[in-house]
């Protein structure tokens, strides 16, 4: 298993973490629109000097509606020259079954960027618009738990298409919905593609915090994915609205560290 980081965990950079109301969908909307290449690469560079090689790009710092061969070239020079490797697209797949050139879009971003694979949510009825991309361009998608409350509403959206489709585990999302993440990746294991490791601060809550600060059991999480013999990335997730997520994301990672040698 490889440690990673998720763009996303900067939603509130744009906006200075002062965004008030916080909604998500507005601090994306100023994230694209200020979005410089020069932003981008000091992005990178905190990561990379943060310990982390490996980076899964969220959407809005590689906007599918305007990505071009040229900005696809720019973002990866940019990788290149902090020597960091992208792995995935933080974005969702919803919407495919209305709106599927939308979702073509960021299939055709991650071809652009050569990534393997989109991470996000994903409802039911797009699933087989979903899945015909992911043929059509040789690109998986793993299906991330937001609204589900049991591992086998997962199971039964990717079930069909598990050759393409299976599910990035969101530990804090099983948290939110009072679904113990440890047990969700025992019964998930055959369809995990990907995890993001997120601790949120109680069932019910979106507010992710530091690892060992809230109601996920991160290391039974990790326990599970070594016993089953996951071999991908953990990519550590942490969205605050009001501060600077990276002290904590690097603490996050130290105690990360620990429990897979332990």
């Amino acid at each position: 298993m490889e440690i990673s980081f998720v763009t996303a965990n900067f939603v509130g950079r744009a906006v200075n973490y002062n965004l008030h109301p916080f909604k998500w969908g507005d601090a994306e909307k100023a994230t694209v629109e200020r979005l410089t290449m020069e932003e981008l690469e000091a992005i990178v560079g905190e990561v990379v000097a943060a310990g982390f090689k490996s980076i899964e790009i969220w959407q809005a710092h590689a906007w599918h509606r305007t990505m071009t061969p040229e900005k696809a070239s720019q973002i990866k020079a940019i990788l290149k020259r902090h020597g960091a490797k992208a792995i995935g697209y933080a974005g969702w797949a919803g919407g495919a079954a209305k709106n599927p050139s939308e979702i073509e879009k960021k299939f055709q971003t991650c071809q652009m960027l050569g990534l393997p694979m989109i991470a996000g949510g994903m409802e039911a009825e797009s699933a087989k618009t979903v899945y015909g991309f992911c043929r059509k361009y040789s690109i998986k998608v793993a299906v991330e738990n937001h609204p589900e409350k049991d591992p086998q509403e997962i199971i039964d959206k990717v079930g069909p298409y598990k050759d393409w489709m299976g599910t990035a585990v969101d530990t804090g999302w099983w948290g939110i919905q009072g679904f113990d993440a440890a047990e969700a990746v025992r019964k998930l294991a055959p369809h995990i593609f990907h995890v993001h490791l997120k601790d949120v601060k109680g069932v019910g809550q979106h507010q992710s915090c530091q690892f060992g600060q809230g109601v996920v059991d991160i290391k039974g999480v990790v326990r599970e994915l070594k016993r089953m013999g996951y071999k991908g990335y953990l990519s550590i997730e942490h969205e605050p609205e009001d501060h600077d997520p990276m002290p904590e994301i690097i603490e996050s990672r130290r105690i990360l560290e620990g429990y897979l040698k332990g």
